[in-house]
């Protein structure tokens, strides 16, 4: 885990107040522009983008191993 990802210690702090005070970076990204179009975009927001990052360095992906809906 990389210095930047840490938010707290839960056996120090409760969850909750982790979860509520941490953790923007991961739920305030935009959705991704590769995501414009879907229909299921506002819902999914793009997937995860811990796995996005993980997979391909960037939170500005879309999740890798998110189904893609064609139209």
């Amino acid at each position: 885990m990389e210095p930047r990802f840490r938010e707290g210690n839960v056996r120090r702090s409760e969850l909750g107040k982790l979860w509520v005070s941490g953790f923007r970076v991961f739920r305030g990204r935009p959705i991704p522009k590769a995501c414009a179009g879907c229909p299921f975009q506002r819902l999914c927001r793009g997937g995860c983008p811990a796995r996005a990052y993980a997979k391909l360095g960037s939170f500005n992906h879309p999740d890798p191993y998110r189904p893609f809906i064609g139209g």
